[in-house]
């Protein structure tokens, strides 16, 4: 009689729930992010790709060499190259002032979104609604 293994659906289990475990505001990690700019879908949205974050959740992407900051909305997957953190969109990496060199060095944390609703840069993101009604 053949045994049953059960250790790969357990593990299948576990990695299932971290993956879907929320985000906690001020989780924070430092690394290389690079941009896409081959989906045109996303080019223009305020978005990034992030292994494990859950999708939905919004941070902050800090270029620690030179300050500047955005506020993107975790809608995809990646980076799926060694050493980098996170994908941003092309205009995400316009603002960040990193299309020329490709990749930049970056501190990516996770904001509430209850607390970020009333700073200006929420308004950056795409789908505000106030931002939508302007003129």
């Amino acid at each position: 009689m053949r045994r049953m293994r059960y250790l790969p659906t357990l593990h299948c289990a576990a990695m299932l729930a971290v993956a879907c475990a929320p985000a906690l505001a001020g989780e924070r990690s430092v690394g290389i992010a690079s941009f896409y700019s081959e989906v045109p879908a996303s080019a223009e949205a305020m978005t990034a790709a992030h292994p494990s974050l859950p999708l939905g959740t919004l941070v902050r992407v800090t270029r620690t060499d030179t300050g500047k900051t955005v506020v993107l909305r975790i809608n995809d997957r990646g980076p799926f190259v060694r050493g980098r953190i996170i994908d941003v969109s092309l205009r995400a990496a316009e603002q960040l002032e990193m299309v020329g060199v490709g990749l930049a060095p970056v501190s990516v944390e996770v904001v509430d979104a209850e607390v970020l609703a009333d700073a200006a840069e929420f308004h950056l993101l795409e789908g505000c609604q106030a931002c939508e009604a302007l003129p």
